[in-house]
């Protein structure tokens, strides 16, 4: 018989550190159930041992709960007792009560998720980038529309070894841009200590200049901060001179003046390589950088917290042919990118992939905020949010069976080896066999 366990020996960081790899959402999840159990034992039966005896007392004190939350409990204290050396909670007692609570109260069936199919990818993608392009709401938001322009003309006008903050600063001042009239049309003025310039402009473009004026010269301290947050993001000190700017950095500061940049990047790649290799969250989600490894025409990637416990291989591959570039739906572009934020301008060097910032601190991304991203996109794209994280799985299977392909072509992409599990992902047939896929050949 096991003795009584007080409740001060179940510290979340105990069992973290004896979790081996469990997620820290799920740790402490299990971790409050068995507390709560602790505690009811210590309330109810203090002078018992903890057995499966108890733990079937435990459930029938609570005569509400439905069978899945019966089920989660009776999980979570086998698991939380069990890293303390004390398996065996939940025998034979506690699943025969499980399985008549299951037949009484019945087992509710989850709704099947809606596939994000791969035709998709190329839309949502397209939304990210439409999502890029509006403006931001707020009364001091400066639009990325203005800030784009600023940042052109302060390249073109800065000394190679001033600071590019202080060039922005400059151009901001009162009366440093003007859109005025000039002998051939309209002109837009720049006068800063060492130069005046007069830039020729189209009636449109002189339009479009009068309103990112209202916006800079109305919020220039929030421009920037804003253009300050675009340089540290790409890894570059705030007194950065504009002659250390590269083709490739400007470009990339270009990127990062939408401060959801990142965000965007790494939404594009979980949803491109999703659907591309037909994975579920809990595998994306934990992808290290150590995981993915450049090839010949993209990246293989290696996933091992797979369905069945056994690493599993997949490619992602460019959609380009070497001459035309690659499309918005591209998995292997999205993953480079991602790369990119994650190891060139973040230093990261290890660590999940497609993480997420938390609190000042990069985290793996947890079931719940991959849904919200899935949610996100669609909303974007459609204008209402429907989908989950198993919508990708499901994506790829159902645009794999609409394609033809067999029963075993389809696990071997989603890495079943059980058959009879493949037809739950497809979700709908007799659609057009022609359709385009991203990486299905």
């Amino acid at each position: 018989m096991s003795e009584n366990i007080p409740p001060d020996d179940y510290a979340l960081a105990e069992l973290l550190a004896r979790a081996g790899g469990v997620g820290e959402a799920t740790v402490a999840d299990r971790t409050y159930q068995a507390g709560r159990f602790v505690r009811w034992c210590e309330e109810v039966a203090p002078d018992d041992p903890i057995d499966e005896t108890l733990v079937l007392a435990y459930l029938l004190d609570h005569p509400a709960w439905q069978w899945s939350t019966a089920k989660a409990a009776a999980r979570a204290i086998e698991w939380c007792f069990a890293q303390h050396d004390q398996p065996g909670l939940c025998g034979l007692i506690v699943s025969r009560y499980l399985a008549d609570l299951a037949a009484t109260k019945g087992r509710t069936a989850l709704p099947k998720t809606e596939p994000l199919r791969i035709e998709d990818a190329a839309r949502l993608a397209d939304a990210i980038d439409a999502a890029a392009q509006q403006p931001p709401t707020g009364r001091y938001a400066v639009p990325v529309a203005a800030l784009r322009p600023l940042l052109v003309l302060a390249r073109h006008v800065a000394d190679p070894n001033e600071q590019i903050h202080h060039v922005h600063r400059n151009l901001l001042a009162p009366g440093a841009l003007e859109v005025t009239t000039g002998p051939g049309g309209p002109i837009l003025a720049v006068r800063l200590d060492a130069l005046t310039a007069h830039v020729p402009l189209s009636t449109d473009q002189a339009t479009a200049w009068q309103e990112h004026l209202t916006h800079l010269q109305g919020n220039s301290a929030a421009a920037e901060r804003r253009i300050a947050r675009a340089l540290t993001n790409t890894g570059l000190p705030i007194n950065v001179t504009a002659g250390e700017l590269d083709d490739d950095l400007w470009g990339w500061v270009w990127t990062n003046i939408d401060p959801d940049t990142p965000r965007r990047v790494r939404d594009r790649a979980y949803l491109l390589v999703g659907l591309a290799n037909a994975r579920r969250h809990i595998e994306l989600a934990r992808l290290d950088i150590s995981d993915v490894h450049p090839i010949a025409d993209g990246y293989r990637l290696e996933y091992r917290r797979t369905k069945n416990g056994d690493p599993h291989s997949a490619v992602v591959a460019h959609l380009g042919d070497g001459q035309d570039p690659c499309p918005t739906s591209c998995p292997a572009c999205a993953l480079a990118d991602q790369l990119r934020v994650a190891k060139d301008f973040r230093g990261q060097t290890t660590g999940p992939l497609l993480a997420t910032r938390y609190g000042g601190e990069l985290r793996t991304m947890t079931r719940q905020n991959g849904r919200l991203r899935v949610r996100h996109l669609t909303k974007a794209a459609d204008g209402q949010a429907w989908g989950s994280t198993r919508s990708l799985r499901a994506g790829a299977a159902t645009s794999a069976a609409e394609r033809g392909w067999s029963l075993p072509q389809i696990a071997k992409l989603t890495g079943h080896r059980d058959l009879n599990q493949v037809p739950v992902y497809v979700r709908r047939h007799g659609t057009p066999l022609g359709t385009v896929q991203l990486s299905l050949d």
